[in-house]
């Protein structure tokens, strides 16, 4: 209870709050400056890249 180390970003190493930050692994401000993008637009991204990758593995099948 309470021992589980704290997520933090993987630029600045500061504690990430959010469960979308913690997703991305960097705070808001790092994910910025990172990849020109906010943590909802690469969430949203990704999401759209797992939705193709699982599509076009259906249709090999």
């Amino acid at each position: 209870m309470g021992n589980s180390m704290p997520c933090r970003c993987g630029r600045c190493n500061r504690v990430l709050r959010s469960a979308e930050a913690i997703e991305v692994g960097l705070g808001s401000s790092c994910c910025r400056k990172a990849t020109g993008k906010t943590i909802k637009q690469v969430l949203k991204e990704r999401r759209e890249e797992a939705a193709r990758e699982a599509a076009d593995g259906n249709e090999i099948e």
